[in-house]
């Protein structure tokens, strides 16, 4: 599964808890990095086109100042899979 709202999720985690110096999160990104293909339309009209390669959702979220401490913590942690090295998100 290739979440493109992966950062967002972080922020609000850790906005959300009570206490975010004891959340810590651990994620195993499934993403495409080159000759990415997406879907567009739906139903008959549903096709697969070219799109460009996943964001990185760990990079994107240690790099915002405001979140990068977490980071630093330790308490954001990733297993990064190409896309044609996972299952999906049931077998993570």
């Amino acid at each position: 599964y290739r979440d493109n709202t992966c950062p967002l999720t972080l922020r609000q985690a850790f906005e959300r808890a009570d206490h975010p110096s004891l959340l810590f999160v651990g994620i195993v990104q499934q993403n495409c990095l080159r000759d990415c293909m997406t879907g567009t339309g739906w139903g008959k009209t549903r096709a697969w086109v070219p799109g460009p390669p996943d964001t990185d959702c760990v990079n994107e979220f240690c790099s915002d100042p405001e979140t990068k401490h977490y980071c630093d913590n330790s308490q954001v942690r990733i297993l990064r899979l190409e896309e044609i090295q996972s299952y999906g998100p049931f077998f993570s």
